[in-house]
């Protein structure tokens, strides 16, 4: 039996909702997962493991993130309103040819935090949460594509690690390019029609994506 757990951890930067050109990006690593061996644990219990380091919230359609998610200290200066960060967790395990694969989208509250000017903006702070739950989104339709990716590669037990891995890198490297021509198009929020345009497109992904 072989296994490989992985988790991608990405920050989101909202830009301020005043004037000017923000300066909020996307920025991403990726490494292998501390986890139990995967000869002793089963993959949930894996992906369970790397989250709690970081008290990971697993993506929900009922429930949407919220202000008071957002439990880090934000810095001083900058033009940055919000930060979400959040992990892409994948794992995959084949005992003979049985092949399991898991992936959970999951929001790190502390690591994410909101500048307290949003939260006393009653008009421009749900704008500002509308585009960090897009993100947050995003990141769930490529949780589900990579599921619906590995269920469809035949045989995937004759494979090796190197070459899965290699899989699911093309498509966390497609999240990421998502993610930040997202942030360009929207102007990082601050475009409503653009952003109004992405939050419908992301809900059909959403839809089309399945489960």
């Amino acid at each position: 039996m072989r296994g490989l757990a992985k988790v991608v951890y990405l920050l989101a930067l909202a830009a301020g909702c005043a004037g000017g050109a923000p300066s909020g990006g996307a920025s991403s690593a990726t490494r292998p997962a501390p986890s139990p061996s995967p000869t002793t644990a089963t993959l949930d219990e894996m992906l369970r493991s790397d989250l709690a380091p970081h008290r990971g919230m697993p993506w929900s359609a009922g429930r949407p993130l919220v202000w008071s998610d957002f439990q880090g200290i934000p810095p001083q200066g900058g033009e940055e309103a919000a930060k979400t960060a959040y992990g892409i967790y994948y794992a995959w395990k084949c005992r003979g040819g049985a092949f399991q694969f898991r992936v959970v989208a999951a929001f790190h509250p502390r690591e994410s935090w909101v500048q307290a000017a949003v939260l006393g903006d009653s008009s421009g702070s749900p704008r500002v949460l509308a585009h960090e739950q897009t993100h947050f989104n995003i990141a769930e339709v490529y949780a589900r594509r990579l599921r619906a990716h590995f269920h469809q590669i035949a045989t995937p037990c004759r494979r090796s690690d190197v070459d899965l891995a290699m899989e699911a890198q093309r498509l966390v490297d497609e999240e990421k390019a998502l993610q930040r021509r997202y942030d360009a198009e929207t102007g990082h929020g601050l475009r409503r029609r653009e952003q109004a345009e992405w939050e419908a497109a992301i809900g059909r992904q959403l839809h089309l994506a399945g489960q």
